[in-house]
């Protein structure tokens, strides 16, 4: 659903979150599960990068649900539109 609203990492505010993004993309193209745990190392040394696991925990925690993603990822590409 992400991928079809042609989300990408650059789209991001953010670098950090387009990078969690880059390693949660590649965790469920390969047909793995995208999890903390899993997400965290698929980062491997740019875990320090995007803050760590705390930081992966908070960003995991302040996802209301996957309920709406294909409108959170419109959301995201209309907003880097904007920049």
């Amino acid at each position: 659903v992400v991928i079809e609203a042609g989300l990408r990492a650059e789209h991001f505010y953010d670098a950090r979150h387009g990078t969690v993004f880059s390693a949660t993309m590649a965790q469920i193209g390969s047909g793995r599960p995208a999890d903390i745990v899993t997400v965290l190392a698929a980062l491997g040394p740019k875990v320090d990068e995007v803050g760590g696991l705390s930081s992966l925990n908070q960003l995991a925690q302040s996802v209301p649900s996957a309920a709406n993603v294909r409108r959170y990822a419109e959301i995201v590409i209309e907003k880097a539109l904007g920049r």
